[in-house]
């Protein structure tokens, strides 16, 4: 299986890839909310 080529469409992996970003800043947010840190706007992003 590791060898096998992934045969779905190109815009499915893109939109996994959207939704697994929000996945995990969401669970970085929940994350920072229970320490007592307020995050920054979601949106807000910097490279």
């Amino acid at each position: 299986m590791a060898n096998e080529q992934y045969e779905g469409p190109a815009y499915s992996s893109l939109l996994y890839f959207i939704d697994n970003e929000i996945h995990h800043r969401a669970q970085g947010y929940v994350y920072l909310r229970s320490l007592g840190i307020q995050p920054p706007f979601f949106w807000d992003r910097e490279f």
